[in-house]
């Protein structure tokens, strides 16, 4: 998904660039075009990252957490029998 928003962002980038000025400021539009492209894609993978690593550790913390529960409930039960 990361890699269809970052095709998308450079798409409307590239194709957005004002073919009437000079050369040499053309150049520069390009340049600068790139230097942000590739900012946002270092930041969406940066985000997306830590979002996946988020996600992973909090389905862990809630399956041991579920674990220790049901673990509590079966030595209540046999605690009581």
């Amino acid at each position: 998904m990361i890699l269809t928003v970052g095709i998308v962002i450079q798409l409307l980038y590239t194709g957005s660039l004002d073919t009437s000025s000079a050369a040499t400021e053309f150049g520069e539009s390009v340049k600068d075009n790139s230097k942000q492209i590739s900012f946002y894609w270092i930041a969406g993978v940066i985000a997306g990252c830590i979002v996946i690593t988020l996600s992973y550790v909090s389905y862990r913390k809630y399956k041991g957490e579920k674990k220790k529960q049901l673990e509590k409930e079966k030595n209540q039960d046999k605690s009581v029998d």
